[in-house]
């Protein structure tokens, strides 16, 4: 676990940010906060400073501040619908990471996105509004997305959209899943902990070879995990055989070639050649070449080398002007909700 409370409370209260400005937050992490998982954390209670991450995320929503979380995978594997619902809270994103080499692009393709998604908020904000005006009560966040979705995409509103080569030949964002979408309506780190970790079984991290060092996994696809279990171990009776007595035989020694290896070799000297003349039976010319510079062959030919493995590597890129995608309306109506402080249905 790391200190992930700390750097969302400095983002909710330390930064300054302008009034009128597009605001987002970047969470890297490659690992979850303390107070989640109790195993190994030496703080199992929560953060020392006091601070939950949830907490600080949902006043994030709040001042507008769209946060986005990367997580290094495949580390963070384990945790990602944890991460996804800190993003989704927001009205940000999740975004895998295996290599450091497309970092800057997540950042900077996040960034533009967000840009021309907040050109389209006033739109969906009058929506949100009304409805919540005709409801009179907590607001039915999928089924609006559905209306909205189908009036944008028949008008043809676009958007800039981040995505990424999967090694199964898709480019999307890994979208929200089912699980993700429940955490982010839980208001505290504990609530979390008690209704999502205490009833299922958190897989360890497993253990890759990575392209960063020690940080960043090496593939976004997660790698086998194991249950952590408590193992028994349980002592077998020993039992002795008795010993069986086999008789020597004299055998013949065989003797052992071995073949030595052949070398190339230098030939110094001269090379002597004859042509003959097609007219006569008779030498023409005799020409004497030097072999000071030439090798002579006696060697076999060397073994094939084995070709390397190539580990996938994700190549993130930003799609510009596309036609609004259903995720991305359903990120624009929960930051309208949040930013209201509305109730969701």
């Amino acid at each position: 676990p790391e200190a992930m409370a700390p750097a969302l409370h400095a983002a909710a209260h330390t930064l300054s940010w302008r009034t009128n400005a597009v605001k987002i937050a970047i969470l890297i992490a490659d690992a979850p906060p303390h107070g989640l998982d109790v195993n190994g954390d030496s703080w199992p209670n929560g953060d020392p400073s006091g601070h939950d991450p949830i907490e600080c995320v949902a006043l994030l929503a709040e001042h507008g501040i769209t946060l986005y979380t990367i997580g290094c995978e495949p580390s963070a594997t384990v945790y990602r619908d944890f991460l996804m619902a800190l993003a989704f809270k927001t009205g940000g994103q999740y975004i895998p990471l295996d290599t450091c080499a497309n970092l800057a692009s997540v950042i900077v393709g996040s960034a533009k996105e967000e840009i021309s998604l907040e050109r389209l908020i006033a739109q969906v904000h009058e929506e949100v509004m009304r409805e919540a005006a005709l409801r009179g009560g907590p607001v039915d966040e999928t089924e609006l997305t559905r209306r909205l979705h189908e009036v944008m995409q028949s008008g043809g509103v676009k958007a800039r959209r981040v995505k990424m080569d999967n090694p199964g030949g898709t480019k999307n964002i890994p979208s929200l899943t089912p699980t993700a979408e429940y955490l982010s309506t839980l208001t505290t780190l504990t609530e979390v902990r008690d209704k999502w970790v205490a009833n299922k079984a958190i897989p360890t991290a497993p253990f890759a070879p990575t392209l960063f060092g020690g940080l960043f996994g090496a593939s976004t696809t997660p790698a086998s995990t194991s249950i952590r279990t408590k193992k028994t171990r349980v002592r077998t009776p020993v039992i002795k055989k008795k010993s069986v007595k086999t008789r020597k035989t004299a055998t013949k020694a065989k003797n052992i070639v071995k073949k030595k290896k052949a070398k190339r070799s230098v030939v110094r000297g001269t090379r002597r050649s004859t042509r003959i003349a097609f007219s006569g039976n008779h030498e023409v010319e005799e020409e004497e070449k030097s072999t000071e510079n030439e090798e002579m062959e006696t060697s076999t030919l060397p073994a094939a080398k084995p070709a390397k493995m190539v580990p996938h590597i994700s190549h993130v890129t930003l799609a510009d002007d596309e036609l609004l995608d259903v995720s991305q309306t359903r990120r624009l109506v929960r930051k309208c909700v949040a930013r209201n402080k509305l109730k969701s249905a």
